[in-house]
């Protein structure tokens, strides 16, 4: 395979900027664990939520109308939010090691790593543990996510995850 060309100091810069003025967000403070709606420029939509950890968190993914994000570095939790306005739909408290890192989202399945390279899938309209795998070894995690109450549930599970 060929590699791609080099950047010469030649090369025009491109300013990702120049064609969009800035915007002035005022961002609520949602309390941890939290998230809160705002509204900015021409009526645009966005929310902003803190999870409950506090702690260095790495990427998020999104799928299916959730985003999932790790609890971060230390902890170990996971958790998914709705993707229209950053609730909480269900959160893992207690995974079997900490520090799960940036999750992948596929066919309705999470798949993410954690700090000693146990890896996890977790089904993503729950956050049941499908499996883990440490050092080629593959088993089952009794560890069930925490639930919301349906009141702050916007999505009823399906079963075989309640």
């Amino acid at each position: 395979p060929s590699r791609a060309p080099v950047p010469t100091a030649d090369a025009p810069v491109l300013d990702l900027g120049a064609d969009r003025a800035i915007v002035a967000v005022n961002l609520p403070a949602p309390p941890r664990g939290g998230a809160a709606s705002f509204t900015f420029g021409d009526e645009h939509r966005g929310w902003i939520a803190k999870v409950p950890e506090g702690v260095q968190l790495p990427s998020v993914a999104y799928g299916d109308g959730r985003v999932f994000v790790s609890g971060g570095f230390e902890s170990v939790s996971f958790d998914a939010l709705d993707a229209s306005d950053g609730h909480t739909l269900w959160a893992s408290q207690a995974l079997e090691d900490n520090g799960p890192t940036a999750p992948l989202y596929l066919d309705e399945r999470v798949v993410f790593n954690t700090e000693s390279c146990t890896l996890f899938v977790i089904a993503a309209d729950c956050g049941v543990c499908a499996g883990s795998c440490r050092d080629g070894r593959l088993g089952r995690s009794p560890s069930p996510p925490t639930r919301r109450p349906a009141s702050t549930r916007t999505r009823t599970s399906p079963s075989g995850c309640a």
